[in-house]
C-alpha cells in the first residue's frame, strides 16, 4: 500500500501554503459519500470506475474538513468536478490511491494535479509532445519523460479549464523541463501570461506525481 504520510508530504512541497490536502486508499467505503455523491455512483456500473470515484470524493471529503467545511463535491457532465461555493480544488486517482487539494478561491487563479505510472508506449509521443519537448523526451530516459511531460499537461489542464471552460489539448501548450518541473513557454490563451503558471513533478513509488497552479 502507497504511504500516505510521504505523498502527504510531496503535495505540500509542490503546492503553495493556502491548499489543503486530501487523500484516500485501498478499499473505499461509500458509506463516507454525501448523498448527492452516492446519487451520481448509482449510475456507475464498472466496479473499478466505482472505486476510483468513491476514493476520489473520500479525499476531497477529508481535504475539505482541513477547512472546517463538510460538503458534497458535484461532478459536471464532462466529469469535472463542481467545488463548493468559494472553494477552488483539484483532485486525481491512480489505481488504489486517490489525492485532491482545495482552497479558498480568489487566492490563485486555480489549481490542478496529476497521478500517472509509467508510459511504456511511445507511439504516443507526437500526440502529447510539441517538436522541442520530443527533442527531450527521446535524449533519455523516454518512457519517464514522457509520463512526466504527460502529466504535467494533464494537470496544466485541470488547472485552467474551469476558468476558461474552453478544451484544450496536448499541443496548445509548450513546456522546457526545469530542475523542479516545467516552465510554461507557449500556452493557447493569449491573456494567461505563461510565467504566472508554475508546474511541479516529482517522482516516488512508481508515480509521477504533478501540480499546476496559476495566479
Amino acid at each position: 500500500m502507497t504511504d500516505l504520510s510521504k505523498i502527504e508530504l510531496i503535495l505540500k512541497s509542490i503546492l503553495p501554503t493556502e491548499f489543503f490536502i486530501g487523500l484516500a486508499d485501498g478499499s473505499p467505503d461509500k458509506n463516507a459519500l454525501f448523498q448527492e455523491e452516492l446519487d451520481y455512483l448509482k449510475s456507475v456500473t464498472s466496479p473499478e470506475r466505482q472505486k476510483s470515484y468513491i476514493l476520489g470524493r473520500i479525499a476531497c471529503k477529508r481535504a475539505l474538513n482541513k477547512m472546517g467545511l463538510n460538503a458534497p463535491v458535484g461532478r459536471e457532465k464532462n466529469g469535472e468536478p463542481i467545488w463548493p461555493t468559494d472553494i477552488i480544488g483539484s483532485l486525481s486517482n491512480k489505481g488504489d490511491l486517490a489525492v485532491a487539494a482545495v482552497s479558498k478561491a480568489g487566492l490563485l487563479q486555480g489549481v490542478g494535479l496529476d497521478l500517472e505510472s509509467l508510459i511504456k508506449d511511445l507511439r504516443i509521443i507526437d500526440k502529447i509532445t510539441k517538436p522541442s519537448e520530443k527533442r527531450w523526451v527521446l535524449e533519455n530516459d523516454s518512457q519517464l519523460r514522457l509520463t512526466k511531460i504527460f502529466s504535467a499537461k494533464e494537470a496544466l489542464f485541470k488547472a485552467i479549464y474551469p476558468t476558461k471552460k474552453t478544451f484544450f489539448g496536448f499541443q496548445d501548450a509548450e513546456l522546457t523541463p526545469t530542475e523542479s518541473g516545467f516552465s510554461c513557454q507557449k500556452i493557447i490563451f493569449s491573456d494567461i501570461p505563461a510565467e504566472q503558471i508554475k508546474i511541479e513533478s516529482v517522482e516516488f513509488d512508481k508515480l509521477i506525481i504533478s501540480s499546476v497552479t496559476w495566479r
